[in-house]
């Protein structure tokens, strides 16, 4: 059976969630994945997918755990219909990097 790389909160593993050695999904910032989960989204809506029906991919906010103080970063993760995450390395960018990514996105797709 797969380790379960959810995030612990008072006990419980939280769904919609992604923890590594690392870093972690914020589940004090940003928006619920589906109504009653917990918080960490960035966008209103997966970027593909829908959560209740279908995997789901989303933009993250990211706790770092070795400099909690560090603040602006996001990640990419993948989640099956019960919240569980798909992948749990992490590619972990901050705001400046998120703006770039947005505009090598926007070169690709006007090509």
């Amino acid at each position: 059976m797969p380790q379960d790389h959810r995030v612990v909160e008072n006990g419980t593993r939280v769904p919609f969630s992604c923890e590594n050695d690392r870093f972690q999904t914020n589940t004090r910032l940003g928006n619920a994945h589906a109504p009653g989960s917990a918080l960490g989204a960035a966008g209103q809506r997966p970027i593909s997918g829908v959560p209740e029906n279908t995997r789901s991919l989303w933009l993250e906010h990211v706790l770092d755990k070795w400099e909690p103080n560090r603040k602006g970063l996001y990640w990419l993760v993948w989640y099956g219909t019960d919240g569980m995450p798909e992948t749990v390395m992490s590619a972990v960018f901050e705001d400046n990097e998120a703006s770039e990514l947005a505009r090598q996105l926007q070169d690709l797709l006007s090509d």
